[in-house]
């Protein structure tokens, strides 16, 4: 206790001070001649807070927080002390404490004069009941959320807010809320908390936002954090966090969820908790914006949940969005992300099924190569998808918020998926009916392909909730709207188109090359002929002049020869030595094997006697060039190409005089053979006289044939004669050629300008 004397001389503390922190005491001491401390009513480790008196009405009572001795030598801290002050006078709220006047103790130590508030704080409340109701909570919260919005109005940010510093005046029943202590809690604790190069960990360690445990900038965010924080310390009676120490505290903060709300007390409603861990959310752009949205959001829930009481109604109206959340939402992830997870693994199990039988073992695969590819699938997805729970129970499963937010995530990717499936494999049978009535889609390439629309569109999905998951603007709702939903449908088509193109419709229903079983009139084998009925005159008149139809195989000898390779191949063409859908396997089977080339040569020349559209076949053309560089048959299968190939033959021989140095020579004389050129395409024959030609002068006479007929061959053509080199000539070759016709190259160009117009009409 100081005694002052009753002389005029003002009172000083400084030498009293400076000898013993137990001088601290300051009762009595008058301030200014307008403030005198009468008792002390608390403090902390910085600042010590007094009762104090006006000297000329005493009625006015006040709160004088005064800085302790030992921190006046730290000049920085003093400083924003000070600083700081004058930042939350500057917030007149209901909700705010009133700072009222600041100053200099005649020591020099910086003092705050606030209103005086009679009650208790929301700490002392909490130790007192243990939780408080949710209509009294959010009560408070709501207050507190109003006050934080004006301080954030004037630029102040709490960053420190906890039940000790938020002060309970009036009815216990209906409390108002003060906010206290705006800047000098954070201070308090800078003493215990590490130090970073970008600042200093400010805070309560249980109370703080993962970025101030960080040590990064906090924001408005930063607070909307503390009100969820005190909004779960109210409902449960338990601090989000509580580890031994503080340091471990703040590890906690920066690496985990805090306990569900619901999980310590099961009688929290669902939507309360959903605003709670929403107001907490790791990720501060997943919080409410503001405080005063949060408010709205509290305020939305107690006149719900008011006006359900008052219809006997138990369950609130839930919200949209983030806050919803519902008992089973758990239960619904859970089996809506089973059955993705299963269809992506049929997906997948087909794909490779699929890629085993063409590229691979060229048949269909056993039970047991299927059970191995499952196998390999399923070992090689289990490490990342253990993961992927692992971090889903530890960041999401405890939020409710989260559940209900990636549950409509998860269900629009699964549920897109699917109907993004079943509308191809409608389009694609719809395609496949208005070309060929008695078609039917089939072939797992097919399915393949189909689920990869599906896949695509799942992704697409994902890909637009990832956009707009956190406060689109009109650029982000321009991305997720037409930019990705013109890219997944163009994707989406370009994937059914292709695989009409790599899947000829004949192969797309097998059904309706041979026909029907029925309908086959070949006896079967080992059966004596039996006399045969005179043709009908209908008949007769119909077709007099048809010729019989050869025999063909059916669907269930061509899936048999399947299953056995090659040698089921050579055992069903004796049976049908006529039917492509047999001599087109068997020669795609002989192409495998070098010392079989000469068999792949005999039976394709077969096969193009009886059916030459399926020179056309990518296939095809594609053994026929393997064929072409095969020792011992590279001039049997160049005759194929000029002879029984009709106009795919002098194509494929184009590209080989185009791109294979080894047969160039071979393929430019059988081009220039008159029974070649006359089964060749204009298009074909124009690009290649131009390019043949002996002189750019005689290539100059073929331009108005170019023009007429020319394609995209003749246009590169042109191009290449008509263009320069980036590098090749002068010293070391590093300076550009001259185009080889330079003389010509603007005709050449022009000559190409106008088969490019023509072909884009």
């Amino acid at each position: 206790m100081v005694v002052v004397d009753d002389s005029n001389e003002p009172v000083t503390l400084y030498d009293v001070e400076m000898e013993d922190l137990d001088a601290d005491d300051l009762v009595g001491l008058s301030l200014r001649d307008t403030y005198t401390l009468t008792r002390l009513l608390g403090e902390g480790g910085m600042a010590r807070v007094y009762e104090a008196r006006h000297t000329r009405i005493p009625a006015k009572r006040y709160a004088i927080k005064v800085l302790r001795i030992d921190m006046t030598a730290h000049g920085e801290i003093a400083a924003r002390f000070e600083r700081e002050a004058h930042a939350i006078a500057s917030v007149v709220h209901p909700n705010i404490v009133d700072v009222i006047d600041i100053g200099l103790t005649p020591s020099r130590r910086p003092y705050i004069v606030t209103e005086y508030l009679d009650g208790t704080d929301l700490a002392g409340l909490l130790r007192e009941v243990g939780t408080l109701p949710p209509p009294l909570a959010t009560h408070i919260a709501r207050q507190v959320c109003r006050g934080i919005s004006a301080a954030h109005a004037c630029g102040v940010i709490h960053r420190d807010l906890k039940p000790e510093n938020v002060f309970l005046t009036g009815d216990r029943k209906a409390p108002r809320a003060k906010v206290l202590d705006f800047g000098l809690a954070r201070m308090v604790e800078t003493r215990d908390i590490t130090l970073t190069r970008s600042g200093i960990v400010m805070g309560t360690p249980a109370y703080m936002s993962p970025e101030q445990a960080r040590a990064e900038r906090a924001d408005e965010r930063s607070d909307v954090y503390g009100i969820g924080a005190l909004l779960y310390v109210m409902l449960t009676g338990k601090q989000p966090y509580s580890e031994a120490t503080p340091q471990a505290t703040v590890l906690a903060v920066m690496a985990g969820e805090p306990p569900r709300p619901r999980s310590l007390v099961s009688s929290i409603p669902q939507r309360l908790e959903g605003i709670v861990q929403r107001a907490m959310a790791r990720d501060p752009a997943e919080r409410f914006a503001t405080a005063l949205e949060l408010e709205a959001e509290l305020t939305a829930y107690d006149v719900d949940t008011h006006a359900a009481e008052l219809r006997m109604s138990a369950p609130p109206p839930s919200l949209s969005g983030a806050t919803q959340a519902s008992e089973h939402d758990r239960t619904r992830l859970v089996a809506v992300a089973a059955l993705g997870a299963g269809l992506l693994f049929l997906w997948l199990a087909m794909a490779a099924s699929t890629g085993l039988r063409m590229y691979v073992l060229h048949r269909t695969p056993t039970e047991l190569e299927l059970l191995l590819v499952a196998l390999t699938i399923l070992g090689t997805v289990a490490t990342p998808a253990l993961l992927l729970l692992r971090h889903f129970r530890r960041r999401i499963w405890n939020n409710s918020a989260r559940i209900a937010e990636l549950l409509m995530r998860t269900r629009a990717v699964v549920y897109s998926a699917i109907v993004a499936y079943g509308l191809s494999a409608l389009a694609v049978r719809a395609h496949d009916f208005w070309r060929l009535p008695r078609a039917a889609t089939g072939g797992a390439a097919w399915d393949v392909l189909l689920c990869g629309v599906a896949v695509l569109v799942g992704a697409a999905a994902a890909l637009r909730g990832v956009v707009l998951g956190k406060r689109p603007g009109r650029l982000r709702r321009f991305v997720a709207g037409p930019v990705i939903g013109v890219a997944t449908l163009t994707a989406a088509v370009f994937i059914v188109r292709a695989g009409f193109i790599a899947t000829p419709a004949a192969s797309l229903a097998p059904a309706t090359a041979p026909p029907p079983p029925a309908l086959s009139t070949a006896p079967p084998p080992n059966t004596p002929p039996t006399p045969s009925s005179p043709p009908s005159a209908s008949a007769v008149l119909e077709a007099p002049d048809a010729a019989p139809e050869p025999e063909r195989a059916t669907i269930a000898e061509l899936e048999a020869a399947k299953q056995s390779g090659l040698s089921g191949w050579r055992r069903l063409v004796q049976r049908y030595p006529a039917d492509p859908h047999v001599l087109l396997p068997l020669a795609l089977a002989y192409g495998e094997k070098p010392d079989s080339h000469a068999d792949a040569v005999g039976t394709l020349k077969k096969l193009f006697a009886v059916d030459r559209v399926t020179a056309k076949d990518e296939k095809v053309r594609t053994l026929l060039v393997k064929l072409a560089f095969s020792d011992g048959q590279t001039e049997q299968a160049l005759a194929l190409m000029a002879e029984d190939m009709g106009a795919a033959g002098p194509d494929l021989l184009y590209d080989l005089y185009v791109t294979a140095p080894a047969v160039r020579g071979r393929a430019r004389e059988l081009l220039q053979r008159a029974d070649v050129r006359e089964h060749a395409t204009p298009a074909l024959l124009v690009a290649f006289d131009v390019r043949s030609a002996a002189s750019c002068e005689a290539r100059l006479a073929e331009l108005p044939r170019a023009e007429k007929d020319g394609d995209e061959r003749t246009i590169a053509v042109l191009t290449m004669l008509s263009s320069n080199t980036k590098k090749g000539c002068g010293w070391k070759k590093r300076r550009p050629c001259p185009p080889p016709c330079a003389k010509q190259a603007a005709a050449f160009r022009d000559a190409a300008a106008q088969i490019r117009s023509r072909l884009e009409k």
